[in-house]
């Protein structure tokens, strides 16, 4: 029971992480990530410009294929048959209401490009899994 209870809690943190920094307005997300990446890296100025949008917009890769292996461990531990549907399902419907809510962000907007990039985040999160769960067979057979 405990499995269950924290593999719900870290989904819902990680779905609050994604309303808060979606509910930023357009010129504060960008001072933030600008700042994060500018300090992370170690970047000058004009290396920051280059890069900050592409790294931005891989964020929604990233973002949402955590969300994913989140949501795929708790489906898992409540049993849940045909895992990687309904982990597609919830995760592009959470992805769809998250641009669906930027649009009420100033400076915010429904775009596909970052609906596409949640997808790519998601089914990369199902190949990881999947390749995992398979690996994880084969070392299991091996014992038998």
């Amino acid at each position: 029971m405990k499995k269950k209870i924290i593999s719900i809690v870290l989904l819902l943190l990680w779905a609050g992480l994604i309303f808060y920094l979606s509910n930023q307005p357009s010129d504060v997300s960008g001072k933030i990530s600008g700042s994060m990446i500018k300090n992370v890296l170690s970047v000058s100025e004009v290396t920051l410009n280059l890069i900050h949008n592409p790294l931005r917009e891989s964020m929604h890769v990233f973002v949402f294929m955590v969300f994913a292996l989140l949501l795929l461990n708790v489906l898992v531990n409540f049993n849940v048959k045909k895992i990687y549907i309904w982990c597609f399902i919830i995760s592009m419907l959470y992805a769809i209401s998250d641009e669906t809510h930027q649009l009420f962000v100033p400076g915010r907007a429904f775009e596909l490009l970052d609906l596409f990039l949640d997808l790519v985040g998601i089914v990369i999160a199902k190949i990881m899994y999947f390749n995992f769960e398979s690996c994880m067979q084969t070392i299991n057979d091996g014992k038998k």
